[in-house]
């Protein structure tokens, strides 16, 4: 009697039970610590018979091993890249090892501090984005089984050309000869104009 994993035999103790007379009870254990490369091997009990006078007589049972295990080996590929020009398309997609797999959520930093979930999927996709998009974004993922948590972060920047600029004059735009004025023009853009 013996026990396999996969094509591989596995160290096992015999333990015999004689019941009565003509039955006995052998049993075969083992004990080993499974990882994700374990995941749907099969584990086989084989008995034989083996007896000089008899055709030898095999029976066997077999189970796949699952597995749960991650996530692990957390990260994150931005394909359109972490530089991009405004009215792009932000495209970041998290990757993990899990079993089962794992949820995904992303999240961005605020400018106050907080966080703000933004999406539940692999992929976040943002299109035209804007100066506004730009900031940290982070990919937290969690298996439900294991109950274990990793986050990754990237940081991203929108850039384009400068918006209209503001104008102003202070304190009017009409003033008396000798009066002192403020002019102030003022523009948005990434990087700075």
């Amino acid at each position: 009697m013996y026990l396999k994993k996969g094509d591989d035999l596995m160290p096992t103790k015999i333990h015999e039970d004689p019941t009565t007379d003509s039955l006995e009870t052998i049993s075969v254990t083992t004990t080993f610590t499974p990882t994700e490369t374990d995941i749907g091997k099969k584990i086989t009990c084989t008995a034989k018979l083996s007896v000089q006078e008899v055709e030898s007589k095999q029976r066997q049972t077999m189970h796949l091993l699952n597995v749960n295990y991650g996530p692990q080996k957390t990260r994150i590929i931005a394909s359109s890249g972490t530089t991009l020009l405004e009215d792009g398309t932000l495209m970041l997609h998290c990757k993990t090892e899990s079993n089962p797999p794992a949820r995904i959520v992303w999240k961005k930093h605020l400018a106050n501090g907080t966080l703000q979930s933004i999406e539940e999927n692999q992929t976040l996709s943002i299109p035209n984005v804007q100066f506004d998009d730009s900031g940290v974004y982070i990919c937290e993922v969690k298996n439900e089984v294991t109950n274990k948590m990793e986050n990754r972060t990237v940081t991203v920047s929108v850039q384009g050309a400068p918006r209209l600029p503001e104008f102003s004059i202070l304190p009017f735009a009409t003033v008396n000869e000798g009066e002192e004025v403020t002019l102030q023009c003022s523009v948005e853009s990434s990087p700075a104009a």
